[in-house]
């Protein structure tokens, strides 16, 4: 792929998918403000999330052909996690639709996501504003930790449902099988050392980044 192409390509994608989470972020407001249940917060946001969410394994692809200078791994870890969250849990579990964690984590995934995509976009452009710049390295530490205190009220809020259930996710297409109760009880687990791991990581992040624009600040002075 050359790289007027590439760069065309990115930049469309980064404003497609920040356009996406202005939406949610937009419908999110609205609803809070207006003092309205998480579940009709999500009947409205339902398909626009399920599709610029989905659209993120992109970046893992992304990552793993050289497109853009990520680790791979850790931007799997990074989307796997909500997708598992928007179609096994959201989507595929209705009763974690209509409470408190739902709406906390998609509001925070959306004010994460917005000021990244545009970041993303300046850097193709081999320009980012210092305010962009600042918020998409600082929201985390809030953010982070709000996303993922929703992600796991929304899996406590299936595990009744889950454990009710008769039906199983079947791994693979022999015949070993293991209960959505048990990989949701799993899932709980990964988070424990999962969560510091992806917050210090963002923190290592915004410190080299910092760090090299103070650097190529100091070169053009």
């Amino acid at each position: 792929m050359g790289s007027p192409i590439k760069d065309v390509y990115l930049i469309a994608y980064n404003l497609a998918c920040a356009s996406g989470w202005s939406y949610v972020l937009f419908a999110c407001v609205s609803h809070i403000l207006a003092g309205n249940e998480p579940q009709a917060l999500y009947d409205e946001v339902e398909k626009v999330l399920q599709i610029v969410q989905t659209a993120a394994l992109m970046e893992v692809l992304h990552a793993m052909l050289g497109v853009v200078r990520s680790p791979w791994v850790t931007t799997l870890m990074q989307v796997s996690s909500r997708i598992i969250l928007v179609w096994g849990f959201m989507w595929a579990v209705p009763s974690t639709q209509g409470q408190l964690g739902s709406m906390l984590c998609i509001t925070s995934w959306a004010c994460v996501e917005i000021p990244r995509y545009l970041f993303y976009t300046f850097g193709v452009l081999k320009s980012s504003p210092f305010p962009l710049f600042y918020l998409r390295y600082s929201l985390f530490a809030v953010l982070y930790p709000t996303g993922i205190a929703g992600e796991v009220m929304t899996m406590l809020a299936g595990l009744p449902d889950l454990k009710n259930a008769q039906d199983t996710l079947r791994l693979g297409v022999g015949p070993i099988s293991v209960s959505g109760y048990i990989v949701t009880l799993a899932l709980l687990a990964v988070y424990v050392p999962g969560g510091p791991y992806m917050y210090m990581n963002m923190v290592g992040n915004r410190r080299s980044a910092f760090k090299k624009r103070n650097a190529g600040a100091s070169k053009k002075a």
